[in-house]
């Protein structure tokens, strides 16, 4: 892997650990207008639109704004609760923002509000040179990775993206852009074995793990 100067992190399962966030808000917004038949189970086979894009999907465009707003206060009023953060986390992202020769940035799936929303919460916002979110048609993570590109007049190859999905790895090989994959927040060992097989020995154990790779392929 060659010398990164930019470190591109993905949000959910990899800044912070958001699965129950994220499943609860929604599934208690799309029960509120009436939608049983998606739930925790099928949940994921929704997933690849931002929040905004599932729920509009299935309620419908006359329903949308006002179950978005719902979702959005049941988004807020259940984080405290939901939301955690992985031990370390805060160490690293302190250490790579201090790093002149670094540009950090947040390539998400997830809605602007959402981000924003989270990342103050976490006390993240100040770490990132931009945050690009998702689209409500499907996975644009290339695109973001392009934006990004042109924005920062970087190249690809000083890029490395960070992220915990077999998606990611898909995504991020059709970006042609080098990826680690962080398997810390899964307890399913089918899970990690999956990202193993798709991107072995570029697999993050740990936060720690990351941040021993990050400055290796950083120095």
């Amino acid at each position: 892997m060659d010398k990164k100067s930019v470190i591109v992190f993905d949000f959910d399962g990899t800044l912070a650990d958001t699965t129950l966030l994220i499943q609860d808000s929604i599934l208690n917004t799309l029960r509120e207008y009436g939608h049983f038949e998606v739930n925790e189970s099928n949940l994921e086979d929704h997933f690849g639109p931002s929040e905004a894009g599932i729920i509009k999907k299935i309620v419908g465009d006359k329903v949308f704004p006002e179950a978005w707003t719902y979702f959005l206060e049941e988004y807020i009023r259940i984080q405290k609760d939901t939301i955690k953060k992985f031990p370390g986390m805060d160490d690293l992202l302190e250490k790579l923002s201090k790093r002149k020769d670094l540009l950090l940035l947040l390539v998400t799936g997830r809605s602007r509000e959402t981000a924003e929303i989270s990342l103050s919460y976490l006390g993240y916002e100040s770490y990132f040179g931009k945050v690009y979110t998702g689209s409500e048609e499907g996975i644009n993570k290339n695109i973001s990775i392009e934006n990004a590109l042109n924005d920062f007049g970087i190249k690809k190859e000083n890029i490395v993206y960070i992220g915990d999905t077999l998606a990611d790895i898909h995504t991020m090989k059709k970006a042609c852009v080098d990826l680690l994959s962080v398997s810390y927040c899964y307890q399913d060992k089918s899970r990690i074995s999956q990202l193993e097989k798709e991107n072995g020995g570029n697999v993050m154990h740990s936060v720690l793990e990351l941040q021993e790779r990050l400055e290796e392929i950083t120095k």
